[in-house]
């Protein structure tokens, strides 16, 4: 499991760079369509209200702003552009376009790949063998172990790693990423 908080100084880099910023922006933008998609299914009573604006990226709001849980309601808010900040609470299978770009960028030796399920979407960097070397996953890289993340990601999705040189996939809805 690569320990995102130790690699942050060389990452922080990274996260900051136009292209990524636009990329992320642009995967923040369909989580927020596809939040306001699974809000009116689950309140369809709701339709005729103008609800847009509930679900509307906005990039003057950070991007742990656009998450869909309370996970900063007991928290302190994380500071700017640290490992938090990035944190998007359910958001996983919309931000691994995003990260496989921030990974390769890292480790651009590494080829990395998604790995998703539908319930957890994450970053692995394989050998030329197609061993596993290194979990890239910014949300539960403290909370679970390697063992765990492989086994909640049973599907594998490889892209290249350049950005803007893969399909974009619709991926499954989240319950617990």
């Amino acid at each position: 499991m690569l320990n995102l908080r130790r690699q942050w100084s060389r990452i922080k880099p990274i996260v900051q760079m136009p292209r990524i910023r636009k990329l992320l922006a642009r995967s923040l933008r369909h989580w927020m369509r596809v939040r306001k998609d699974i809000f009116l299914v689950q309140h369809p009573e709701l339709r005729q209200l103008h609800i847009d604006g509930w679900f509307r990226y906005d990039p003057k709001l950070p991007p742990y702003a656009h998450g869909a849980g309370s996970a900063w309601m007991d928290k302190r808010l994380p500071q700017a552009e640290s490992v938090e900040w990035f944190q998007v609470e359910h958001a996983c299978h919309y931000l691994v376009d995003w990260a496989v770009e921030v990974a390769s960028a890292h480790m651009p030796q590494i080829r990395w790949e998604i790995r998703r399920s539908s319930l957890h979407s994450t970053i692995v960097g394989c050998e030329p063998s197609g061993e596993i070397r290194w979990i890239f996953d910014l949300l539960f890289f403290e909370e679970f172990s390697a063992q765990q993340i492989l086994d909640w990601t049973r599907e594998v999705n490889p892209v290249a790693p350049r950005l803007g040189s893969h399909s974009r996939r619709k991926s499954p809805r989240s319950r617990s990423a």
